[in-house]
């Protein structure tokens, strides 16, 4: 009985510090719950910004894509155009080259026709021939100057076509330039828009997985929060009931409880020292009754042998 008391005493402890454990352990349970869900909370926000950031990327990127295209095609259209204003000046070039020819050629036939009238004047002879010859060489000065006037003419419009083509072609090929490094350029835009889509989905991704193993964690930890309740309950309860055992009433129950093991553990043991000499005192006496009936047992063998020996003795034994 008094080992059962003890061992109640030990139990109750033990159940009040099983209590305080989990009482404790919930509560750091608890402490972790919430910083998960905190955790969970900040990964779904940061995972809500990256899929904004995302969108707003992709409607960047649908934009440049589609300036992409106007200025394609306003790089064909201008490069069409260019080349085709450059065959135009190319064509009004050729036809004022052909006209200075011309005008030169025909400066020539009057520069060669003065010299034959001029000729023909100085081998007239008779009047009539001196007049006609006169005549022709006059008109011949009169041509060769026109020819003259008009080569000059034609090669200050050359000057100045050309340079005026000169600076057309400059144009052109300058619109030409610069419709193309604009296209290049949102080409280039294209390009770094893919790459930060890229990373900004990958981001999102990643906090979309961070968020999902985090609500994975805060239900496995929601979970054992409640085993660990349902635990920390019970343990509760046994403790009070431990406590409750503790008050003055069952203390003075128990105290009597001990009393009375005490007691009759004493009692047994008096009970035992006395079998004990009783025991004793019986295992002397049959010692000592052993001891007699060897005694007895020694004589009446002596006496048995010499009896034996008087009847070989006797006379009629001889007989």
């Amino acid at each position: 009985m008094l080992r059962s008391l003890v061992g109640s005493e030990m139990c109750i402890r033990d159940r009040s510090d099983t209590a305080m454990r989990l009482a404790r352990e919930v509560q750091r349970q608890d402490q972790a719950i919430k910083q998960v869900k905190t955790e969970a909370k900040e990964a779904l926000a940061t995972t809500l910004q990256k899929d904004e950031a995302a969108t707003a990327v992709r409607k960047q990127m649908a934009a440049i894509k589609d300036e992409l295209e106007v200025d394609s095609q306003a790089h064909h259209a201008i490069k069409l155009a260019a080349g085709n204003a450059l065959d135009k000046l190319h064509s009004d070039l050729a036809k004022r080259f052909s006209r200075l020819q011309a005008a030169t050629a025909t400066r020539e036939q009057a520069e060669a026709e003065l010299e034959a009238a001029e000729q023909q004047q100085a081998v007239a002879t008779e009047p009539d021939e001196r007049v006609t010859a006169r005549t022709r060489v006059e008109a011949a000065r009169s041509a060769v100057s026109q020819a003259m006037d008009q080569q000059k003419l034609e090669k200050e419009a050359q000057v100045s076509e050309t340079t005026v083509a000169g600076g057309e072609k400059m144009k052109q090929v300058m619109k030409v330039t610069t419709s193309k490094g604009k296209m290049e350029e949102s080409q280039a835009q294209v390009k770094r828009m893919r790459v930060e889509l890229d990373k900004v989905e990958t981001e999102a991704a990643e906090a979309q997985q961070e968020a999902s193993n985090l609500a994975i964690q805060s239900s496995a930890a929601t979970a054992k929060l409640k085993e660990l309740q349902a635990q920390a309950q019970a343990a509760a309860q046994a403790a009070l009931e431990a406590k409750r055992m503790t008050s003055g009433t069952v203390a003075k129950e128990v105290s009597t409880k001990k009393a009375i093991a005490v007691a009759s553990t004493n009692f047994v043991k008096r009970q035992a020292a006395a079998k004990v000499l009783e025991l004793e005192k019986r295992k002397k006496a049959a010692e000592e009754e052993l001891s007699v009936i060897r005694v007895v047992a020694d004589r009446l063998s002596g006496q048995v042998e010499d009896d034996t020996a008087a009847q070989q003795d006797s006379p009629i034994t001889k007989k």
